[in-house]
């Protein structure tokens, strides 16, 4: 797993612990918040790791530089979406995803 992959799990982790706390002081205000936080698997049960996974993604593709944005949905539109498959003699050959 490379390093920037590493750190979004870490920000991951850290906004599912967000979200219990949250929902427990949301819960009941007036006790105080637990002492022990459950364990990772305890959160990904109740899902709060798939919020917190959701959120972040959304973050970070909220922050994304726009021109690069812009290249990303220049790449999806129809025209250039195609598969590459290698042939017997190592060129390419490319299958449109939508026939016209």
């Amino acid at each position: 797993m490379s390093g920037f992959w590493r750190e979004v799990r870490a920000r991951i982790w850290q906004k599912a612990r967000e979200l219990y706390l949250a929902d427990m002081l949301r819960s009941d205000p007036l006790t105080p918040p637990p002492l022990i936080m459950p364990k990772d698997k305890e959160l990904r049960e109740a899902g709060y790791f798939n919020r917190a996974k959701v959120s972040i993604l959304h973050e970070l593709g909220a922050s994304a530089n726009p021109t690069d944005q812009e290249f990303v949905e220049e790449d999806r539109k129809p025209e250039n979406l195609s598969i590459e498959l290698a042939g017997a003699m190592n060129s390419p050959i490319r299958f449109p995803h939508f026939a016209s």
